[in-house]
């Protein structure tokens, strides 16, 4: 029965501290936020895309979630984490996702989120170890999880900066010979300015599915975005104007909206998968990550069909023109 079927999911991503800092309850409307001193609770969370797609994976379908990655090396000890690195393994290892993070000379990846008032943030990163990840660390990692996995996840970082990029292409190729599904997330924190779209487009050539998001997919496609923000006309982004990607691609999964609706297209059809159909709250990124871990289990799990997704949460299939 193919619900039976056990299911692993390989993610090659960052891993990053992140310290989360909420002024917005003590911050007057239209305050500046310079020589200003506030006070409020920092607190920590162990994220990055990798981390987040791995933790979900884990609790959404699949049996197995293997996380690659690069976390920095103690100053005194290189045989151990540094002390973000320890955090981070501690964390990752209680929700039972398996490890394979090579240790390399810089820190472990950071990230400062700080939230001046509702539904904005501002983002001071880091990269740290995650930059370092390159083929030479391959000696540290087991690769063989790429052999028997359903799925490999990839951030769309590491296709960005070359060391990376060419790593990333050694584990893609090996998970596409051992017939897995390899999904790129195109993240949407203005990749677009580090890499023009259409070579990027041609990075990502090597795998076969994509997740991304409306207003990221404008300028992938080489649309004009200019004040379109999240919530552009959803006839913009349909099945028929995704189909130079599916010629390269076996399922696409955009998040249409900030309401986070989400279109799903393979060659079979497509189906949009409306917020109030999905039995979780997706309000934030790391649960839009719940959402694309569902669907991909799914799909994966039915045969590559999305006739089972489609019966769950009762919504029709479009046929493709």
């Amino acid at each position: 029965m193919p619900d039976s079927k056990n299911l692993t999911a390989v993610t090659l991503g960052d891993v990053m501290l992140d310290y989360l800092i909420d002024i917005g309850p003590q911050r007057e409307p239209d305050s500046q936020l310079v020589n200003r001193c506030y006070f409020s609770p920092i607190r920590t969370q162990v994220a990055g895309l990798g981390c987040m797609f791995a933790r979900y994976a884990k609790n959404n379908g699949f049996d197995r979630s293997v996380l690659i990655g690069a976390i920095g090396q103690d100053s005194q000890d290189q045989s151990i984490a540094d002390f973000n690195g320890r955090i981070a393994i501690e964390s990752l290892e209680q929700e039972s996702i398996e490890l394979e993070l090579a240790r390399v000379p810089a820190e472990t990846g950071q990230v400062a989120m700080v939230f001046p008032e509702e539904r904005h943030r501002f983002i001071v990163a880091n990269s740290g170890a995650n930059a370092e990840f390159n083929c030479d660390v391959f000696d540290q990692i087991d690769l063989s999880h790429l052999d028997g996995c359903d799925v490999l996840f990839v951030s769309g970082y590491f296709l960005v900066e070359d060391k990376q990029r060419q790593a990333a292409v050694e584990i893609i190729t090996r998970a596409r010979q051992a017939g897995a599904l390899v999904v790129v997330d195109v993240v949407p924190h203005e990749i677009w300015q580090s890499v023009p779209s259409t070579e990027y487009l041609d990075r990502i050539s090597l795998c076969n599915s994509i997740m991304i998001t409306n207003y990221t997919m404008f300028d992938h496609l080489g649309w004009d975005r200019q004040n379109a923000g999240w919530d552009a006309p959803k006839q913009l982004v349909t099945a028929q104007t995704l189909d130079p990607l599916l010629e390269q691609m076996e399922l696409i999964v955009v998040v249409l909206n900030s309401k986070r609706d989400y279109l799903v297209v393979t060659r079979q059809g497509s189906l949009t998968l409306f917020v109030e159909h999905v039995p979780y709250k997706v309000s934030q990124k790391r649960d839009s990550m719940t959402v694309h871990a569902m669907i991909l289990s799914e799909y994966l799990r039915h045969d590559r069909k999305l006739d089972h997704l489609a019966n769950k949460f009762n919504v029709p299939i479009a046929a493709r023109r």
